[in-house]
């Protein structure tokens, strides 16, 4: 029921951790339109929750199957609010990288968002549109057929109590009037102008029209924040478990998205020259082997860059264990490694981390316009900024 812009930092490094949700976790279930559909390996206790609740002192196949139908017709509602927004997404040119589905509800994870605020709120309302339009589909074959069990179930909205016999055809007369609810429900919920509901985000939409994305998303942050300490206030007064784990699911991701995005914007608006380190010294391909690991052993570095005889880089080498005694007397530049990626002085810093996660690389060498190397960029100094 909600939807990530993983093309960011991931909190920032964390997505290099979504959230994030690493795939050896999940369980390819399908592809629609392109955009695949997993499971979170949390969703197998929902099979245990629907189990639990078919019991009435001894198991009950009529629960079972009510419990299942109605489970399997909520998430079925929740992946199409998540294709809402991933589809709207790709109307603007953003992909979807997958869409998720835990026991609390579904995260699309989008490649990035727009810099236009009117493109994120279209985006951001999308999902709830979605469940507006099953709603109002339901309206009229509920009303016109199921009108009293409709009746009961507002009725038990407001008191708590709903008295249904255990007979299969009673109760699946209330599944399409319990739909229509749930929709409305869903949609309502995730219009809540707070992160991490959709609200908030078409909050931070309509802030960004005035103010810079940064201060918007510190507005609605500090309201989602708000709104979850309303909520362990309600658990407090009525002693509800769920929504004490509510609101503090709010106030968690709340923070996490202003946090991402504050390292985002700090990363987008310093370069690679910043963090820049000169390599102490250079290697010549005509060394040999056991030259440049002696060499290196002694200025206590791992890596090198290695030059020709004209002065032009070639590649690195690096320390990876003495080399074997037939290998010692081999020039250097048949064990020179190429760059696993470049980097450039005015590259941002959000562009580094970018290269470094797509090379799977822990530094990478900084050159200026010239080509003339500068030095590298260790991940360890970028997480540290």
């Amino acid at each position: 029921m909600r939807y990530t812009p993983d093309g960011r930092v991931e909190s920032a490094f964390a997505k290099a951790k979504n959230l994030a949700l690493p795939h050896t976790t999940q369980q390819h279930l399908m592809k629609f339109a392109g955009i695949p559909l997993r499971l979170h390996w949390t969703f197998s206790f929902m099979l245990l929750l629907i189990f639990l609740l078919s019991w009435d002192e001894v198991f009950s196949p009529v629960l079972f199957t009510w419990n299942l139908l109605f489970v399997s017709s909520l998430f079925t509602c929740v992946v199409l609010h998540e294709y809402g927004h991933a589809l709207t997404a790709r109307r603007y040119g953003i992909t979807t990288r997958d869409i998720i589905l835990t026991p609390i509800g579904g995260i699309a994870r989008l490649e990035g968002m727009p810099a236009n605020p009117l493109h994120e709120l279209a985006i951001a309302f999308a999902g709830p549109l979605v469940n507006f339009l099953i709603a109002g589909l339901l309206l009229f074959p509920v009303f016109y057929f199921f009108p009293t069990e409709l009746q009961h179930l507002k009725s038990a909205f407001f008191t708590g109590q709903l008295e249904v016999e255990e007979e299969l055809s009673v109760i699946l007369r209330y599944w399409l009037p319990a739909l229509l609810f749930l929709n409305i429900g869903l949609a309502t919920f995730n219009l809540m102008p707070a992160f991490p509901m959709d609200g908030g985000r078409i909050l931070r939409a309509l802030l960004s029209l005035r103010w810079s994305r940064l201060r918007a998303t510190r507005i609605a942050s500090r309201l989602g924040q708000f709104a979850g300490l309303v909520f362990l206030f309600t658990a407090y007064s009525l002693s509800h478990p769920g929504l004490f784990f509510i609101g503090i699911f709010i106030i968690i991701t709340a923070t996490q998205e202003y946090r991402s995005l504050y390292q985002y914007e700090s990363l987008k608006s310093q370069t690679a020259a910043r963090l820049v380190q000169p390599f102490p010294f250079c290697l010549s391909a005509n060394d040999s082997l056991a030259q440049a690991y002696d060499f290196l052993k002694q200025v206590k570095h791992k890596r090198l860059p290695v030059l020709d005889e004209g002065g032009k880089v070639l590649g690195h080498f690096e320390l990876k264990g003495e080399p074997a005694e037939a290998e010692k007397g081999e020039p250097l530049f048949k064990h020179i490694r190429p760059w696993p990626a470049r980097l450039f002085a005015e590259d941002d810093l959000l562009t580094a981390f970018q290269k470094m996660q797509s090379s799977r690389s822990n530094w990478l060498p900084v050159f200026d316009k010239d080509d003339m190397l500068l030095g590298f960029l260790d991940k360890k100094k970028l997480k540290e900024l």
